[in-house]
């Protein structure tokens, strides 16, 4: 009974604890319970009847002297008597002894946390209903996404950029059928806050599962805007209550640097670890809610109460990016290298800036933790739709625009699409993953997942690394090259890379696995681009001369920075809500060395300084630093390229909510090619200076 409790409590608590790997613990969990039901009730006995059992026994006979006869027989018991108790056979045998410590507070803990026999029924009975409750919070936490029902209702940010807006909605029970978004920009001197543009008008149809995107253009760079949800004569709908926020990203053409913030993460499981309590919580995003709330943002009660920016600062950096495009087309100067726009700038002090938004890159969902779903749509749209419920995720993507991209669990753990649209599951679990991110991420080439964009003068690249990658060949002679990304992606990357590696000051890669080749253990070597090296290795020969460039990765649970080939940083980090390793899994530097050519400046007797190139053998990869442990992790990175000779970028690891690691990157001055076409630049430029002055009497 003993062993069998204590297998039953551990397997348990790693389950619903440690890590949810379902396909034995549904064998496993059930087995050692009702081993343990079994031996419990084999061992209940009845109640013993108490035999006398003497040691010894001796009879004294009393005679008379006299008569030599028999007066009195005399029976002396010596020795200690037991309580036997009966066998099936009749016969007696001692009671079995309950294994004790000598310690009270020790056998009631013992008994009551794992189930050890007590001397005590009541202590024994509670050790059988501790271990029923256990197991049904493992078929709770199991089974009961499966059969609860999640409609939400729900609008988010997608995709944005310097003039337009995609917005999500979700809206059930819609009588209409129709709604109309309906928008105004965020200004002090606006005049007019009663007064809503109206924006698209939106089907709720069951067939995308009650949701629909809509888009907003013509929008202004560096704006703030809110939005609502309104029936088509325009009255405001229930939901939401008060209007969302927005702001638009910075013109692209602008030359005078930007300076912002982004989170980055992956891997999320509601209720994990388990607590009965909160079935729905993502704890991890609670905790990236509160870090956002850190930064004392100002929220939008409603359009009418909004005030001037927090500082004339902030105010006056906005005015210049908007006009920074013209003016660096004019001079080929950036603005702010301008003598009095400097002076402005320097005189200001940092301030603390919250993030600007989120990439959620790889397994938003598990599909197949703790239970596989099989390949059903609307399977796959629940557990979207479980998300979507939780208030701890409602919490952040109300709040920040939300650009995602699908790792295998969105379909099943390690799964490699092969360029086949109809290999199961992946038509219906993209489908899924299309409604609620897919369609609201930035618009690219048609049928495809990948996709880039840009903020400001920085660009960024999200990699689809799951529906053309081949599975490599387990014949280590075979002539088949393995990919990760298809030809087709491979080609639409390196054309990316062309054309923003002197146009932009920073560069991001994201792939939702690593691409770094040190992880060892389960599939560290085969679920990554280790097992695609021909293909990893041509990509590092052309990132090695793209200047600023950073990989940004997930799905291994562990926070990682690695530096490929001396110059090229990987930022791995995961999971935002997610069962964490807590071992040592990555090789602290790769066996494969490469050699590092340099300039050193080195000094003879007499002090003279010569140069010289010093050549050295360095690792082509090695960890910068390793973090395994935490359930909770994610990265800011906070971008600035205001001083385009000094552009710098900061890195900020949190776990558990706390600052973990921190890092700052110095990067190369990137010499950007200004638009020459100082006509259409200065008429938009001109226009939003003189709205954000308030002469002109259109806010919109």
């Amino acid at each position: 009974m003993t062993l069998f409790s204590v297998l039953f409590r551990l397997s348990t608590y790693f389950y619903l604890r440690v890590i949810p790997i379902h396909r034995w613990a549904r064998f496993i969990i059930p087995g050692f319970y009702f081993g343990y039901l079994i031996a419990v009730f084999w061992d209940v006995a009845p109640e013993p009847t108490v035999v006398v059992i003497p040691e010894k026994v001796e009879v004294i006979d009393i005679i008379d002297s006299e008569t030599n006869k028999l007066v009195e027989e005399d029976v002396v018991v010596t020795g200690t008597a037991v309580v036997a108790e009966p066998t099936l056979n009749g016969y007696a045998r001692p009671p079995q002894a309950i294994p004790s410590s000598g310690n009270s507070t020790i056998d009631f803990l013992g008994s009551l946390l794992l189930g050890f026999p007590s001397k005590s029924r009541l202590l024994n009975m509670a050790g059988v209903v501790i271990n029923t409750l256990l197991l049904l919070s493992a078929a709770d936490f199991a089974y009961t996404p499966l059969i609860k029902s999640y409609n939400p209702t729900f609008t988010r940010v997608g995709a944005i950029d310097d003039s337009s807006v995609k917005i999500l909605v979700r809206y059930p029970d819609l009588q209409e059928g129709q709604l109309r978004i309906v928008w105004q920009r965020v200004h002090a001197l606006n005049t007019h806050a009663d007064i809503w543009k109206d924006g698209p008008v939106l089907d709720i149809e069951e067939e995308k599962d009650w949701t629909a995107i809509g888009k907003i253009s013509n929008l202004w760079p560096s704006a703030e805007y809110v939005y609502r949800l309104a029936n088509l004569n325009s009255t405001f709908l229930p939901y939401p209550e008060k209007p969302v926020s927005f702001k638009t990203f910075p013109d692209p053409r602008s030359s005078s640097g930007t300076r912002f913030k982004f989170i980055v993460g992956s891997c999320m499981l509601p209720n994990f670890p388990y607590n009965p309590a909160f079935p729905e919580r993502i704890k991890g995003l609670d905790i990236i809610s509160d870090w956002i709330d850190s930064f004392n943002p100002k929220p939008v009660n409603s359009p009418s109460t909004t005030t001037a920016p927090a500082s004339p600062v902030e105010e006056a950096e906005s005015i210049i990016a908007e006009a920074s495009a013209a003016i660096a087309s004019a001079t080929n100067t950036p603005i702010s290298e301008l003598p009095i726009v400097k002076s402005i700038l320097d005189d200001a002090k940092p301030r603390e800036i919250g993030p600007e938004f989120m990439l959620m890159i790889g397994d938003n969902i598990y599909a197949d933790v703790p239970y596989s779903t099989g390949g059903d749509l609307e399977a796959f749209r629940k557990l979207y739709r479980r998300t979507f419920s939780s208030s701890s995720f409602r919490k952040v993507y109300e709040r920040l625009p939300i650009f995602g991209i699908y790792d295998d669990h969105e379909f099943k753990n390690n799964f490699a699409g092969e360029n086949d649209e109809n290999k199961p599951p992946f038509a219906n679990a993209s489908s899924a993953f299309g409604t609620y991110y897919g369609d609201a991420n930035f618009d690219g080439i048609s049928d495809v997942n990948y996709y880039d964009f840009r903020y400001g003068d920085n660009a960024f690249f999200v990699l689809d690394t799951r529906r053309y990658r081949s599975v490599p060949a387990s014949d280590p002679e075979s002539m088949d090259l393995p990919t990760m990304l298809g030809e087709r992606q491979l080609h639409a990357l390196h054309t990316w890379l062309a054309r923003v590696n002197t146009t932009t000051t920073f560069k991001f890669i994201i792939s939702s696995v690593p691409m770094t080749s040190l992880w060892h253990g389960y599939d560290g070597q085969s679920d990554s681009w280790a097992a695609y090296r021909i293909e990893r290795d041509s990509l590092l020969d052309v990132l090695q001369y793209v200047p600023n460039v950073f990989v940004l990765s997930g799905d291994r649970h562990e926070f990682a920075f690695v530096e490929h080939r001396g110059k090229i940083p990987e930022i791995s980090v995961s999971p935002i809500s997610m069962f964490a390793l807590n071992s040592m899994t990555l090789h602290s530097k790769s066996i494969r060395t490469i050699e590092k050519t340099y300039l050193d400046t080195i000094y003879d007797v007499n002090g003279a300084s010569l140069e010289v190139t010093v050549t050295e053998s360095i690792p082509e990869e090695r960890a910068i630093h390793y973090i395994p442990s935490g359930n909770y992790k994610f990265a800011s990175l906070e971008v600035d390229t205001r001083n385009w000779k000094r552009p710098t970028l900061k890195l900020e690891a949190i776990i558990g909510g706390k600052t973990a690691y921190r890092f700052e990157f110095i990067g190369q001055p990137v010499a950007h090619s200004y638009t020459s076409s100082l006509a259409l630049s200065f008429g938009g430029a001109l226009k939003g200076v003189l709205n954000k002055i308030g002469l002109m009497r259109s806010v919109f």
